[in-house]
Order: C-alpha cells, then structure tokens, then sequence
C-alpha cells in the first residue's frame, strides 16, 4: 500500500475542523507509516466553513501540524473548488504553506486549467480514467505556455463533462 485516504461522513456531518480531525485521526493512525490524504468533497461532507469567519482546509491543517494529530498527513484531494467561500485562496495558500509541505491533488476535472495557474499539478478525477489523453495534452500545452491551445482542450473537456451530465451515469457518454 502506498498511500491511504479517507473523507469526512457523509451522513452524520462533521461541524467543526476539530470533529472532522478527530474523526480522521484514528484512520489515519491506524498505519502510522503509511501516507495519508484527506479527501476533500464539501457538497458531501460539509466539511468546510461556508463563510470567511468558519475555517477552511487551510485552517484544518494549521491545526493537524500544531497538535501533531495526524503525523502521517501529506496532502488531499480538493474537490470544493466552486462549493465553498475562498476555496482557490484556500488551495493556494495550502500550496505555498511550509514550503509545500503537503500535496494538493486537483478534484474538478473542468478546473485543470485554472488547477494549473494556481500551482496544482496533481489530479484524481473522473475523466481522466477514460479520457486522460485529453488531460495529458492540456498539462503538456500548459507546460509549453501555450494558452489559446489549453483553453481550446479545456472547452473540450467542459464539452465532456456536460455529455456525462446528460448520460446519467449510464455509460452513454463513454462510447
């Protein structure tokens, strides 16, 4: 095993960055060697402050490297892009916090682009298992500083994704 990952509940909600960390805290102490992420989907969890004045992702993590709750946590998986208050803020600044001490994987496959220019350069997303080509050309125009060329690839994949939206999840957009 090379990393483990958890999410906050889906069905009893955590309401505070210390409830969420004590319920990580056991998963991921549970194998204390091996690398933890946290899987970050606030539509599902709630895990994330809606306002300014609640916390963030950055917050939470502050706090894990000030207790030590978590030794074993090395970054997450941010899917709360447009979900949550200051959500790019958050990923950058956790990005830029002890000089990248944790890794931020990009969760909006739409978002690469943006992903990109914010300093994410890891993604898990559902697209990419079957059109990771796609995903392959927008890094490697990114990386060439061709522009125009990674919006055109991200229109396409805005274009994907809205195909999958109509296929309801019935495989109609896969083929």
């Amino acid at each position: 095993v090379d990393a483990i990952s958890a999410m906050a509940p889906s069905f009893f909600k955590v309401t505070t960055m210390q409830s969420l960390v004590s319920y990580l805290a056991p998963i991921a102490n549970a194998a204390p060697e091996t690398p933890f992420y946290y899987y970050h989907i606030p539509s599902l969890s709630n895990a994330n402050g809606a306002q300014p004045s609640q916390w963030n992702m950055f917050d939470m993590f502050e706090y894990v490297d000030r207790t030590g709750s978590i030794p074993n946590l090395v970054g997450l998986k941010y899917t709360g892009m447009y979900a949550t208050f200051g959500s790019f803020a958050d990923v950058m600044k956790l990005i830029r916090y002890k000089n990248a001490k944790y890794e931020v994987f990009g969760g909006r496959d739409e978002m690469m682009l943006q992903l990109l220019c914010s300093g994410v350069n890891a993604f898990v997303g559902l697209s990419y298992n079957f059109a990771a080509k796609l995903y392959y050309d927008l890094i490697e125009q990114f990386r060439l500083r061709n522009i125009e060329k990674c919006r055109d690839i991200q229109r396409s994949t805005h274009e994907l994704q809205v195909l999958q939206m109509q296929g309801g999840g019935d495989g109609k957009w896969a083929h």
